[in-house]
């Protein structure tokens, strides 16, 4: 059994708690946009940027539930994990996020041949929760142990 062990609470948690913040915020909006179309998302249309292509598409929702959703709810669970102070788990979701956006940009970049400016963003925010969760993890390298 693989467990992660940390010996001290998460030292960078209010700048998760951040990018949660904004990243609840851009999938809230992609949602609002994915339950109803008629909102429309305000990104330019018909070139590489094409935030209407990649929101409509069949990859924008897995099992018909919109992937903003999914989104909404991984930010606010990051979140909500700092202040229960479990980085164990957290970086467990930080693999799960890493591996999402890597299929998420692949088909934007290969099979749609579009790019969202607010999926990209989401993207980026998700990633960037790794930088706190790492600086926490090396401040005390003995500390942290795989079983």
């Amino acid at each position: 059994m693989l467990v992660f062990a940390f010996a001290q609470p998460l030292r960078y948690a209010i700048p998760v708690r951040f990018i949660c913040l904004a990243g609840v915020c851009d999938s809230f909006y992609l949602l609002l946009n994915s339950l109803d179309p008629s909102i429309g998302v305000i990104c330019p249309s018909g070139g590489v940027i094409d935030c209407a292509t990649v929101t409509t598409s069949i990859y924008s929702h897995v099992v018909g539930i919109p992937l903003p959703l999914f989104g909404l709810c991984l930010f606010s669970l990051f979140a909500a994990l700092t202040f229960l102070d479990h980085p164990d788990a957290m970086l467990f979701m930080y693999v799960f996020a890493l591996v999402s956006v890597s299929y998420l940009v692949g088909v934007e970049l290969f099979v749609l041949h579009a790019i969202c400016l607010y999926c990209t963003f989401a993207h980026v925010l998700g990633l960037l929760n790794g930088i706190p969760l790492y600086l926490s993890i090396r401040s005390e390298p003995g500390k942290v142990w795989i079983h």
